[in-house]
């Protein structure tokens, strides 16, 4: 059984999007925990859509929250021991080439680390029709030229360059379930039984990650980061680093500047495109248009 773990909060603008690429995927349950979203999130979730799809968890609340290892437990009490199950956030779409099905991607492992990009568009859509910016429609470059971050020294920086979003940011897990022992921060690593392996994550296998939609999403998110922060202060200093920059930006009110800087100047696209540091990314547009999105 294909499993896929997740949280949302204050999602409706992606959950709807992220439940049918990974149904289409092959998966067969996800579970979900919501941060008592406010949106209408829990209303699709809940909807007869997503009945067969979706098993709610329950929110204990932020402080302390684990909520990877929470929902890990639950899955292995209840599903098979080969059952292959993702962890990933809604804003976030696996790619696999026709050749490849969820069972594959793990080969014999316990474990395997998919890599993930970050996908951005033109800085003049974001500037000027903000609400195209989806998975679908205007977010069609995937950043390959990525950068390696000092989080510490550059969570306290006015400006990055690049900008954040070239970022060289850290993938996420797929585990067999009877295979692993826990889930560590963010779903970036994962650690096996007695006698696991940790494999590679085949050619062709990868997520798409769409952290810049619109504005407003934006600032929501730098507000749930805040919220999760004040609730949870044994958190590290690096943990989130990049949040912890993003409210300080916005506490000096350059938030709309920064955000304008995540997407691509339109007089430097065909540059990038040509060195490698963007690739066109639009399998997940043609998956959806299939399904009829």
């Amino acid at each position: 059984m294909n499993i896929l773990i997740t949280t949302t909060w204050n999602s409706a603008t992606l959950v709807e999007t992220f439940l049918d690429h990974y149904r289409a995927l092959g998966f067969e349950q996800v579970l979900v925990m919501d941060f008592d979203s406010t949106d209408g999130t829990p209303d699709l979730l809940r909807s007869d859509r997503y009945r067969d799809l979706v098993r709610l968890v329950d929110f204990p609340g932020l402080p302390g929250l684990d909520s990877s290892n929470l929902m890990l437990a639950m899955a292995q009490e209840e599903f098979g021991p080969d059952s292959a199950c993702l962890f990933c956030d809604p804003d976030e779409l696996l790619v696999v080439t026709p050749d490849l099905d969820v069972p594959a991607l793990l080969a014999g492992s316990d474990v395997v680390v998919l890599p993930r990009h970050n996908v951005t568009g033109a800085r003049s859509t974001a500037a000027a029709d903000p609400d195209s910016l989806t998975a679908v429609q205007g977010l069609t470059l995937r950043i390959d030229g990525r950068s390696e971050r000092r989080p510490l020294a550059d969570m306290h920086e006015e400006r990055l360059v690049p900008p954040w979003i070239y970022t060289a940011i850290p993938g996420k897990v797929l585990v067999r379930l009877g295979g692993v022992g826990s889930i560590g921060d963010g779903d970036h690593v994962a650690l096996v039984g007695p006698g696991g392996g940790v494999g590679t994550a085949p050619p062709g296998a990868y997520l798409l990650h769409f952290p810049m939609r619109s504005y407003t999403e934006f600032e929501r998110k730098i507000a749930m980061y805040a919220e999760d922060f004040a609730a949870n202060p044994q958190l590290a200093d690096g943990y989130g680093w990049q949040a912890r920059r993003w409210i300080r930006v916005a506490a000096a009110g350059r938030l709309h500047e920064e955000y304008l800087e995540q997407f691509v100047p339109d007089e430097q696209l065909g540059a990038l495109i040509e060195d490698g540091t963007l690739v066109h990314a639009e399998s997940v547009g043609r998956l959806h248009r299939a399904l009829g999105r």
